[in-house]
């Protein structure tokens, strides 16, 4: 019998390395798409409104960033006015 020769890169695909770069061009679109489309629904899927109303701990005026989630409902507190961390219960997500 005759010993088959140790196959390399080059070998294996057909004389060039093009195999292995076309397969990571592939990956890297889809990648690339992947990103995208996440990047997308992340977009969508959270946004923010702002309001002017009375802080339910303080009872003082404040403007409340919140976060609205895919059914529109705010789902969380983004920045207030006068939130200090600390203090802030949240419970003005109630009152929006």
């Amino acid at each position: 019998m005759f010993p088959l020769p140790p196959m390399g890169l080059a070998e294996r695909f057909g004389g060039a390395a093009d195999g292995h770069l076309g397969l990571m061009a592939v990956l890297a679109i889809l990648a690339l798409l992947g990103t995208y489309g996440v990047l997308l629904w992340a977009i969508r899927s959270t946004r923010t409104r702002e309001r002017d109303l009375r802080c339910p701990d303080d009872g003082r005026m404040a403007r409340v960033r919140f976060l609205i989630g895919p059914s529109g409902r705010p789902v969380d507190v983004d920045g207030c006015s006068l939130r200090v961390r600390t203090r802030c219960s949240k419970r003005c997500l109630q009152a929006a």
